[in-house]
């Protein structure tokens, strides 16, 4: 599922936010209690039924939960540091700052949730409930039929066998796990020696984003029941958008987002209603590849920010939310405790942060269009990558000869040497995908040769190495992960072994070592 943008009303945003964190006062008082009573955060997390960061993060948060990481990021950050320039200073990746540093934006799922909270609890709520009743029984698949979904007729059209196989490389992240940690996903999920989890697979080059997301909830063993996106560096896309609002709007529709007019159209093809669960993911990965929602469509991506800007024409930029809250908390005398206003200006003159700062835009606005091929996105480490102006002029130039059949979507040529893949924003599963060439791939020629006539044959990917097991949802990322491993295998409660494994094998989990050849 995609992460929804919700853009608000600039008025509105900032009560909606401090509405939001009023009303989830209780919320917030039954972490901090219970966090008193367990003196743990995993143990708090799952008698609440959260992510375990999530509840660090709301400690922190509350000023209930401090390490001399956390107090040393959250001066530096006080100090008016970035993100970025506090991972350089302390030598820890963005995310495992972030992490340890207070919410900004109020919480994303709390007992009074978002609209886009609310959307992803009711999908997870669904596949469960399809997955529990019916992922026991055989599944006979049906015969292909046409869709009517957004008012659009969608069928699988056969085509040419013009593809040809793309290697990629997929590393599940472990940001934020210490060295035991990462022995423990050593030892029990035979991960790397840094505790990553690594797939390499054959693709074929026609494939989609959206397509690669299934492939890549198959190989980790995810169930598909949270929000996902894919994003680039913070280099390239600080490259492509020169930081500002501006730079972003100009390649809408070509490489980014804009901004949905139906926010249903992120579903168009998560319509699992029962049967196998894994018979229904290679339908969604295999070919051939037809991407059937509309809002990604380049006019239509285009034309919900031009909306945008018409609404929006000029902002009041505010103080940063971390600037407001620590000035709240400190209660200076003379200060009215009030967001203040920096300055009002054109929306088209701000930069990104000034923007993200002053109104609320649940998922930024860096998430890739999820039409785009893999291949088009990503280029190998030798490629080189193309710029802002080079789309820009590759955009006019299709324009052009365009003119009188119509507006299709744009193909763009390779923007980034690595991809980011964000399941679950609150367990912040990263996947990080680079492209390899063919010639450097560990294998034999035979196996290479077998691999590649499947993938042609079938239009299929395939696995060709792998290095760990399976994770699971809801286990609070790659932390929890660990802790729920180190429980099953070095436990002394035997009840509580048992738990933890029928809850995992409940989310399809599977201790076992699945050959390569039965991955995909």
């Amino acid at each position: 599922m995609i992460f929804y943008k919700a853009w608000i009303d600039t008025r509105k945003d900032w009560s909606c936010l401090m509405r939001n964190i009023l009303l989830n006062a209780d919320y917030l008082k039954k972490i901090s209690v219970l966090y008193k009573e367990t003196h743990s955060l995993q143990k708090t997390a799952e008698q609440i039924g959260i992510a375990y960061g999530k509840v660090r993060k709301v400690l922190i948060t509350l000023g209930e939960y401090e390490t001399e990481f956390s107090l040393h990021v959250s001066n530096l950050k006080n100090e008016g540091f970035s993100i970025s320039e506090i991972s350089a200073i302390v030598g820890a990746t963005e995310k495992r700052v972030n992490a340890f540093l207070p919410y900004e934006k109020g919480i994303y799922e709390g007992p009074i949730l978002t609209a886009d909270a609310k959307k992803s609890k009711k999908y997870r709520k669904l596949i469960q409930i399809a997955f529990e009743n019916n992922v026991i029984q055989k599944y006979t698949p049906k015969k292909e039929q046409s869709r009517i979904l957004g008012g659009q007729e969608l069928m699988k059209k056969s085509v040419k066998n013009d593809f040809y196989p793309v290697c990629l490389h997929l590393e599940l992240q472990n940001d934020s796990l210490d060295e035991e940690g990462k022995r423990v996903l050593i030892k029990y999920a035979d991960a790397t020696e840094i505790g990553t989890l690594t797939r390499d697979i054959l693709i074929p080059s026609d494939m989609p984003l959206h397509n690669l997301h299934y492939v890549i909830q198959k190989l980790y063993g995810w169930q598909n029941s949270h929000l996902r996106c894919f994003k680039l560096e913070e280099k390239d896309y600080a490259r492509l958008t020169g930081g500002m609002f501006k730079g972003w709007m100009d390649l809408v529709g070509i490489v980014f987002k804009g901004i949905p007019k139906d926010e249903m159209d992120a579903f168009w093809d998560d319509e699992y209603n029962g049967g196998s669960f894994k018979v229904w993911l290679k339908k969604k990965y295999n070919g051939p590849y037809t991407y059937g929602g509309y809002t990604e469509n380049y006019t239509d991506a285009k034309e919900s920010v031009i909306k945008f800007v018409e609404r929006f024409p000029e902002v009041d930029v505010r103080e940063p939310f971390h600037e407001y809250y620590n000035r709240k908390k400190e209660k200076k005398d003379g200060d009215n405790e009030q967001i203040r206003i920096l300055k009002r200006d054109s929306v088209l003159n701000l930069t990104i942060k000034e923007l993200s700062d002053s109104i609320i835009i649940e998922g930024g606005i860096d998430n890739l269009l999820e039409r785009l091929k893999v291949n088009s996105v990503l280029g190998t480490q030798n490629e080189l990558l193309a710029n802002s102006e080079h789309l820009k002029e590759a955009l006019e130039e299709f324009l052009h000869k365009n003119i009188d059949i119509g507006i299709e979507n744009p193909e763009i040529s390779p923007i980034a040497h690595k991809l980011i893949y964000n399941y679950d924003y609150g367990d912040n599963w990263i996947v990080e995908i680079t492209k390899n060439p063919l010639e450097s791939i560990n294998i034999s020629k035979e196996e290479l040769n077998h691999a590649t006539k499947l993938l042609i044959d079938k239009h299929k990917p395939v696995c060709i190495s792998k290095k760990g097991g399976f994770v699971l949802d809801d286990v609070g990322g790659m932390y929890g992960y660990a802790d729920f491993l180190r429980t099953i295998y070095e436990g002394t409660d035997r009840d509580e072994k048992i738990e933890h494994r029928e809850w995992a094998e409940s989310l399809g989990w599977s201790s076992r070592n699945v050959s390569i050849d039965k991955m995909l």
